[in-house]
Formats: C-alpha cells, sequence, structure tokens
C-alpha cells in the first residue's frame, strides 16, 4: 500500500513543480515541447493544440518540461550552444528555472493554510484525538477528568501530575457523557517518539514506539530517569533495555557529544526524543493566524532542509540518513493511517523539502541549472555541450544510484 501512497503524495507535488517551470517559461516567451510527469517508458502522451506533447512516465520519482532548443531534454530552457539567436533572455531564464521550487513553496502555503483554517493545530484541550505508538484504553473525543483520584482543569496539568508516578495511570474519562474510569499510559512515560539519525540508537536499530525499560540493569519508569542515567553514564557504552510490541530487547549504544549551534560540545547523547505521543484536539485558526501559520511553517521547512543539507556535507549526519522512495511511502502510509489531515500535513512538509532541494547547485537539479545559465551571463557563452552531456549524464547516474542505494537500503537494510 505504500506505494499508492508515495504516488498520493508525491504525484501532485512533482506536477505542481513542473507546472511552475511550464507556465512561467511559456509566459515569458519560452516555448514548451515536452511536458512529462515521470521519467522512462512512456505510459501515455497527448499533443495539445499549441503542439506541446503532455506525457507519463512509468518511473514517478520526478518529472521535466522540455522547452524549444533544449537539446538535453533537461527542462534548462533555450540550451543549444548551437542556436545562440533563439536563447532566451537571463531574467525569463532564471524566472523559469526559480518557478519551480517556488511552486512547491506556494503549494505548501497553500496546504498549511487549509490545514490550519479547516483543522487547525493542536489547542491545548483535554479531549483526546489520537495516540501515537502505545496501547491505551483512551478513545478519540476522551475528555480528561481525573489522574489517579485527582482532578486536572487543563492539559497541562495532565502533564504535570503524573511527572511522579508509574508507567500507567488511572483516569477518568468523560466519554459520550458518562465518566469512565480506565488505564492509561503516562504522558510522561519513556516512549520514544524521534531519532537522530546521526546517532547511535537509530543507527543500532532503535525505533520510534520502542518504551525504555531500564538501562544498565536499572529500571525506568519516566522520561526523566532515562534522562537522568543516560547523563549519569558519560560517554560510557550504556545498555538500554526496550519494550517493542510485546518484545524485549536490548542495545548497546555509546553515547556521543555533538556539536551545539555555538560551537561548543553537548553532553554525551544517544539521539532519542521522547513525549507527545497523546494528540489532543485541534482548533482551527483564524483567517488572518492561519496565513501567518502558513508561512511560519513554511519557512521552518525550508531552513530546517538547510540545516539537513548542511550536515550531510559536514558530516554531521551520514548518508543513511537520507529517505529514498521507499521511506517516503512509508511515511507517507504511516501519516494516511492517522487521518486525512496528518497525511494533508506531511504533503505540504514534502512539497517545501523538495523545492529548497531543486534549489541546490547540482547537475540535473534545478540549482545546477541557475549555476550554468549564471555561467552564461558572466562570460557570455555556455560551456560546450559536451561538458553539459558529461555533467548532465553524472548527475542522472548520481541521483538514480542515490535512490537505488536508499531503496535497496530501506527493503533489505
Amino acid at each position: 500500500m505504500f506505494i499508492l501512497y508515495f504516488l498520493l503524495m508525491m504525484v501532485p507535488i512533482v506536477v505542481i513543480h513542473e507546472l511552475g517551470h511550464f507556465y512561467i517559461g511559456k509566459w515569458s516567451g519560452i516555448r514548451p515541447e515536452v511536458f512529462s510527469v515521470g521519467f522512462g517508458p512512456e505510459l501515455w502522451r497527448g499533443t495539445a493544440r499549441d503542439g506541446t506533447i503532455w506525457r507519463l512516465g512509468a518511473l514517478p520519482f520526478g518529472g521535466y518540461v522540455k522547452f524549444a532548443n533544449d537539446a538535453n531534454g533537461t527542462g534548462f530552457p533555450n540550451m543549444d550552444v548551437k542556436k545562440t539567436k533563439y536563447l532566451a533572455t537571463y531574467g525569463a531564464k532564471i524566472a523559469t528555472l526559480f518557478a519551480g521550487p517556488f511552486a512547491n513553496f506556494f503549494l505548501s502555503i497553500i496546504i498549511f493554510f487549509i490545514y490550519a483554517a479547516s483543522y487547525g493545530p493542536q489547542a491545548g484541550s483535554k479531549v483526546i484525538e489520537r495516540v501515537y505508538y502505545v496501547e491505551t484504553d483512551l478513545q478519540k473525543g476522551d475528555e480528561i477528568l481525573s489522574v489517579n483520584g485527582q482532578a486536572i482543569s487543563t492539559l497541562e496539568d495532565f502533564y504535570t501530575m503524573t511527572q511522579a508516578e508509574d508507567r500507567m495511570i488511572d483516569i477518568v474519562v468523560d466519554r459520550d457523557g458518562q465518566n469512565v474510569a480506565l488505564k492509561a499510559m503516562n504522558p510522561n512515560a519513556a516512549v520514544i517518539v524521534g531519532l537522530d539519525p546521526s546517532l547511535e540508537a537509530f543507527k543500532q536499530g532503535i525505533e520510534m514506539g520502542d518504551m525504555i525499560m531500564s538501562i544498565n540493569d536499572q529500571d525506568v519508569i519516566l522520561t526523566s530517569d532515562a534522562i537522568d542515567l543516560i547523563a549519569e553514564n558519560g560517554d560510557q557504552m550504556v545498555q538500554i533495555d526496550v519494550l517493542r510490541g510485546g518484545e524485549n530487547l536490548s542495545f548497546d549504544i555509546l553515547p556521543k557529544a555533538v556539536e551545539l549551534e555555538d560551537g561548543t560540545l553537548s553532553t554525551p547523547r544517544i539521539g532519542v526524543n521522547f513525549g507527545g505521543f497523546y494528540e489532543t484536539a485541534h482548533e482551527p485558526l483564524s483567517f488572518i493566524d492561519s496565513g501567518k501559520y502558513a508561512i511560519s511553517s513554511t519557512f521552518w521547512i525550508i531552513t530546517t532542509s538547510w540545516d539537513g543539507i548542511r550536515d550531510l556535507v559536514t558530516g554531521r549526519v551520514g548518508i543513511d540518513a537520507m529517505s529514498g522512495p521507499v521511506g517516503i511511502g512509508q511515511m507517507a502510509e504511516e501519516s494516511a493511517s492517522y487521518g486525512i489531515w496528518n497525511f494533508v500535513w506531511m504533503m505540504a512538509l514534502m512539497s517545501s523539502a523538495i523545492g529548497f532541494l531543486n534549489l541546490l547547485p547540482l547537475p540535473i537539479l534545478d540549482g545546477g541549472h541557475i549555476v550554468l545559465i549564471t555561467y552564461e551571463r558572466i562570460f557570455g557563452k555556455l560551456p560546450p555541450q559536451s561538458f553539459l552531456n558529461a555533467i548532465f549524464a553524472l548527475g542522472f547516474i548520481l541521483l538514480m544510484g542515490l535512490m537505488l542505494y536508499t531503496t535497496t537500503r530501506e527493503l533489505f537494510g
């Protein structure tokens, strides 16, 4: 099923990206010849009145627009070095190349706006929307009334009043107008909800949803216990026992200090995050607040993507931290399992991430084309056609190789 979710998420993102190139190029006077969603063998083709060929490729991992005089078929507008009299202006070509990524950013803003105005972020309510990773008797729509016999008035009470309790707590909820007593997972239990791909917990096989039961044979009840024991251990090997789907697993993990934003080193870490497995009810935002949410969320994704690329280049994270088509498909499937709005939010995230990725100055990506167009602007001509053919072929081989590597790793470990 993850293939279906991959297509449902990625095809609209690819289409919007290529439509950005297509329409800005066309409006700038650059004639489009081919609009393709996907690469490889042709599954479908149609010809528009203006002569543009619209096609669907068998490999839906991207797409392209072939403009007139594009000798390479890479979407590089008017890039035939032998026909300089047909070349578009520098401004037209730059605008056309930037249009794809910015179409993705615009799509993210629109999706985030719809998400915020129609569904909204969590509103601090005591009403449960869904629970991630852990088994519980809580149901969607339950409103938490008391914890271990003590009434709570805010969601913050739910977290603060359980900081000195056991893994399981007794709670009373309002369910369809009736008070129901049940057992639930402590919201402060040491359940892993995030992993740093550059650190050892991820590399050794720890997974989201694992509950830490002990560290170096010392019981772990709550998140605070796990944090304290890891800190006390320093940079020595630590044995972590977790519960995963009813199975007890043990891992030997070496904590590692990481460089912080100010250049200093952190205390040794294993690379896990806790908390946030209870999601409470959402509340739609106003028109203005939805706009602010959409813009800030899109900007956050762009800056986070930049941080990720920087860490990859500097070696702070390895290539194993990257997701391929299988990983993206599984992520899309998981988000859909939590509801349409989670899937929509993930699509907005992926749209901006892909837009940013395409701005990187690498062959075959829009950023690489921008570098060559700027080179042409400075020196008055493009590099030789043989050089262009070589770097685009190299870029395609590297892209396909990376995709093959990530896919193989995700399928077979």
